[in-house]
């Protein structure tokens, strides 16, 4: 929908340094891809790269940098974010415990995109290329929650600030992509999809057995203002919220930042 920009900004969780136990373990699954069959096919991403998207803030275009691109998109309506009361939403709803696996082939506790969480916490999407890894929100009961969509309802509410997908509590990263090139040969077209339900079902697999589970806090959400969208720090600028929040100037103020470096 928006126009391809030199600068358009999403609120992000776990963007550049992430501790060790993290870090080993994504690498966990980035190996398994590898040794999957997949290795001549997939590019993984920059460790400082990979991320969870909390809520997007892309705006319409350069010309109007505070109209946010998802209302239009959904709703047909010009509305401009106003950010100050973003502090407050996240008061509310951080720090947040997230789990990556740990649910059975047979476990249907929620549904996330009409799945169950076994598949949806691994899959590569066919149509981007996209390697995605998921998780969800728990409560202090180490039980299923959605606190997550309602902190996007929260902010959409209070800031004009709506989240791509309507309904959505899932928190995903992004660990790399499929390159596949189109050919009209069948029998490497079948290949290469066995190759992928093959690496799914393993991930699948050792995510169910051995799943990850972190607490996001305000120290781990930053801004990012970005060319890609898949944030690659070359091209990316990441400013973390606890600075904007100690520099206690205007928060919007970041929005006429964006109009002035395009």
């Amino acid at each position: 929908m928006y126009s391809a920009m030199r600068n358009q900004l999403t609120l992000v969780a776990q963007y550049g340094e992430k501790d060790e136990l993290f870090i080993s373990r994504l690498n966990k699954y980035i190996d398994l891809i590898k040794n999957s069959g997949l290795e001549e096919y997939f590019s993984p991403y920059k460790m400082e790269q990979i991320h969870g998207t909390l809520i997007g803030l892309e705006c319409v275009n350069e010309f109007e940098p505070e109209i946010n691109n998802n209302i239009w998109a959904q709703k047909g309506l010009k509305i401009k974010m106003d950010l100050r009361p973003m502090w407050n939403c996240l008061d509310s709803y951080f720090p947040m415990n997230i789990r990556v696996g740990g649910y059975n082939e047979d476990e249907v506790p929620f549904l996330s995109n009409n799945e169950i969480p076994y598949l949806r916490s691994f899959f590569v999407n066919l149509n981007s290329g996209k390697v995605v890894l998921m998780g969800w929100p728990m409560n202090a009961s180490n039980k299923y929650c959605s606190s997550l969509w309602e902190f996007r309802q929260e902010m959409e509410r209070n800031c004009n600030t709506a989240h791509k997908y309507q309904n959505d509590n899932d928190y995903y990263f992004v660990l790399g992509t499929i390159d596949i090139k189109p050919t009209t040969d069948t029998a490497v077209q079948y290949e290469i999809q066995e190759l992928i339900l093959s690496a799914e079902a393993k991930l699948r697999k050792h995510i169910s057995k051995n799943p990850i589970e972190f607490r996001l806090q305000e120290k781990d959400i930053s801004m990012v203002r970005y060319i890609n969208e898949n944030l690659d720090p070359e091209t990316s600028e990441f400013i973390p919220l606890i600075n904007l929040r100690a520099d206690k100037k205007n928060i919007n103020d970041i929005f006429q930042q964006r109009r002035e470096t395009d």
